[in-house]
Parts: structure tokens; sequence; C-alpha cells
């Protein structure tokens, strides 16, 4: 019983990890691509 708990435990540790590295993702696409865009202007 533990054994199961614990791997669902690191699933989602997984998911908060890999959720976290998205969100970093978009938010440093979303500055470059600003960025460039006041560039334009």
């Amino acid at each position: 019983m533990q054994n199961h708990h614990m791997r669902r435990a690191g699933g989602m540790l997984i998911v908060l990890y890999y959720t976290r590295y998205a969100i970093n993702l978009i938010t440093k696409y979303c500055c470059v691509t600003q960025l460039l865009s006041f560039e334009y202007i």
C-alpha cells in the first residue's frame, strides 16, 4: 500500500515539475515576443 502511495506522490511531483517548466517556457516566450514587438515599433 505504502509503495503505491509513494509512486502516486512521485507522479504528482513530476507533473508539478513539468507544469512549472512549461510556465517558465511560456513566460520566456512572451517576454521575447514583447521585446521583439517593441523593437519593431
